[in-house]
């Protein structure tokens, strides 16, 4: 048996869990729903050849903060409910009964298996499958890998399955043994990193916030084919990746939200190279953090922006191995946040990425999905799919507002299309537009909600002394 720490960011996705913690008790999960025709039981049975196959499929989390992997797990089972006989209104209130209980589920520690697969028959050749999944154990590109594998596996291809020469626990020691060669000349980057973090007054919240345990919703919306690729041939005209624009493009949307001149994003990567080594095949979580600070002051233009953006993330990335969570850490302790998150906005691109497999699979045509993480008060999420591009704002319910959150995505995608031409007049009259109705409250009594609110948040900056 294969016991071993968990990493940083799986040991702080099991923290989030804890009601206690700001934006928590919710786990790191992710629901996708697909509608195909494969039968169950051949699912079933290529998902149990998967689970010996990849060691991290057959892993529990531990509340000790240790992960291990199982021998001999007891066998996978594909629920299944056939409902083909109920009217098409009783089908979709029985699919939304189990979305509703499951798209945010917390899988329970100690316990095998720490994902499922639910599969409703619709009629002939039509099922709908809920697959859902604690990410401590699978990433975004694992997620690729189990479904391209397993369509292999159910179609008979096996043999053609590439040899696993690693495996994510021989990851996780070469990973600590970077973190503590490299320990000096982190510790010093995260200093002085942290001293220069902007925190900011965050997006607008609820009149009455909840800020544990809310479940998720989210809003989505494109750019067309056509407009996106006239962008990615500007974009590669002045040597920009897209991810970097569009990572450009969400923090101008939180600075112009937040009143700041100043936003910084929680950007997820997955990084299957360390010491030499390759992980591209292997199931497990490599998800690593990287802070971006976006400085838009003095009326920069979006190419000077994403060009320091780009200058400070490859720095960031020569320190990947220290941790972002670390950061985050020494950022809480440096500006005084005992309970909260310093950088609850994430941002997560697949548009370098091949992400077919999670669009359509052996289980189908994606339907409908949701995620969620806790102490993330906005998560970005941009893919491209039929050449559009495609910006998603998962959020909590209960937390921010949601009016808000729909107008952010809405200023994203139009500047998202626009960011080259100068800021265009209509940007420009919205972003100087700032009357709007406001309760007839004074700014005393406004002061005192904020800080009943958050107590704990620095108030007053006096001679290096911060006071809440």
């Amino acid at each position: 048996m294969i016991k071993t720490r968990l990493t940083d960011i799986q040991l702080a996705y099991l923290v989030g869990r804890s009601t206690s913690l700001y934006l928590g008790g919710n786990s790191t999960h992710g629901y996708v729903e697909f509608q195909g025709s494969a039968e169950p039981e051949g699912i079933e049975k290529a998902v149990n050849q998967l689970i010996r196959r990849h060691p991290m499929l057959r892993t529990v989390i531990n509340e000790d903060g240790t992960q291990e992997v199982l021998d001999s797990p007891p066998a996978f089972k594909v629920s299944f409910e056939d409902i083909s006989q109920l009217s098409e209104t009783a089908q979709n209130k029985k699919i939304e009964d189990y979305r509703e209980k499951y798209s945010g589920r917390i899988f329970e520690c100690g316990k095998f298996p720490m994902f499922a697969i639910h599969a409703f028959r619709l009629g002939d050749e039509i099922v709908r499958y809920c697959f859902d999944s604690d990410l401590m154990i699978m990433d975004r590109s694992s997620f690729e890998i189990f479904f391209n594998e397993l369509e292999l596996i159910y179609n008979g291809m096996e043999d053609s399955l590439p040899e696993l020469k690693n495996d994510f626990f021989t990851y996780v020691n070469l990973r600590e043994e970077m973190k503590l060669k490299n320990a000096q000349a982190d510790e010093e980057f995260f200093t002085e990193f942290a001293e220069n973090f902007p925190v900011s007054a965050g997006i607008p919240e609820c009149r009455s916030p909840k800020f544990s345990n809310m479940p998720f919703t989210y809003t989505e919306g494109c750019i067309n084919g056509e407009k996106w690729q006239s962008i990615k041939d500007e974009l590669a005209r002045r040597h920009i990746i897209p991810t970097v624009y569009l990572m450009v493009c969400y923090a101008k949307t939180l600075a112009k939200w937040s009143g700041e001149q100043r936003a910084a994003v929680n950007v997820t990567s997955a990084l299957r190279t360390i010491g030499g080594r390759a992980f591209s095949g292997v199931i497990g979580d490599f998800t690593e953090l990287v802070i971006a600070v976006a400085d838009f002051s003095g009326g920069k233009d979006i190419y000077t922006v994403c060009k320091q953006v780009r200058k400070d993330l490859r720095r960031s990335m020569s320190h990947y191995a220290g941790g972002g969570i670390r950061l985050l850490r020494r950022i809480s302790e440096l500006h005084g946040i005992e309970n909260g998150a310093p950088c609850p906005y994430a941002f997560t691109s697949s548009i370098d990425e091949n992400g077919s497999k999670l669009k359509e699979n052996i289980l189908g045509r994606t339907v409908y999905q949701i995620s969620q993480t806790p102490q993330v008060r906005l998560d970005c999420q941009v893919y491209e799919d039929s050449e559009k591009l495609y910006i998603r704002f998962d959020y909590p319910l209960g937390v921010n507002d949601g009016a808000a959150v729909a107008q952010m995505h809405e200023f994203m995608l139009e500047y998202a299309e626009n960011g080259f031409a100068d800021y265009p007049a209509k940007l420009q009259r919205e972003y100087n537009q700032t009357d709007w109705e406001t309760e007839n409250v004074t700014i005393q009594q406004l002061f005192a909600r904020q800080a009943a609110a958050h107590p704990d948040r620095t108030a007053v900056l006096c001679n290096g002394e911060r006071f809440t």
